[in-house]
């Protein structure tokens, strides 16, 4: 092999470290909770997946040119493209864990959302209750004044009407006069004598 494909190669070996290690540091990340600290670790192995690509890419091209043979290149490639693999697994892990947290954030949001509207159609319903029920004591304060002074009234009326009765009864023992009682005795004359 070349002194460029020994320098690719090594290059490429840092490079698969590296993004084991990253590998690695997620597994310490995946119970965070934090959006921005998921984000970052997808961010930070899919960059190195695509340098490793790249680097792969550049040194399957200079061991063509070497004249290697395509077996040699194809279980090579395959030995790399298993690395990414291990990594694609692992952004895909991320991503999982970052969308439950996203859909808890977007529950716990709709639950107090749901407990914000409860307490305010609490306090609407409260409100409307205790707004009825002054209408309603309004409501029997007048019709208890409407009670008594319609009483007051009948009692007024059948105090005109007795004390009328009472007039008129005064009025009547009043106004007959008894007479004397005066006998009545058959009279056996004939009407001339009537007459004067």
């Amino acid at each position: 092999m070349s002194k460029m494909v020994d320098k690719k190669l090594l290059e490429l070996t840092g490079k698969i470290k590296a993004s084991n290690f990253a590998i690695k540091m997620s597994d310490e990340v995946i119970d965070s909770t934090k959006t921005e600290v998921l984000t970052r670790q997808i961010s930070s192995i899919t960059n190195r997946i695509q340098a490793i690509y790249a680097l792969k890419e550049e040194i399957e091209e200079i061991k063509f040119t070497d004249n290697d043979s395509e077996e040699n290149i194809r279980n090579w490639a395959e030995e790399i493209e298993s690395k990414i693999s291990e990594a694609d697994n692992k952004v895909s892990e991320i991503r999982e864990r970052l969308n439950e947290i996203k859909e808890t954030e977007r529950a716990a949001a709709e639950e107090t959302e749901r407990v914000a509207v409860d307490i305010k159609r609490q306090k609407q319903l409260e409100f409307e209750k205790q707004k009825f029920e002054l209408e309603q004591a309004a409501k029997d304060e007048e019709r208890k004044r409407e009670l008594k002074h319609k009483t007051e009234l009948l009692n007024k009326q059948l105090e005109y009407q007795k004390s009328i009765e009472t007039s008129a009864k005064e009025q009547e023992k009043s106004t007959s006069i008894k007479l004397p009682k005066l006998p009545v005795t058959k009279f056996n004359g004939n009407f001339e004598n009537w007459l004067p």
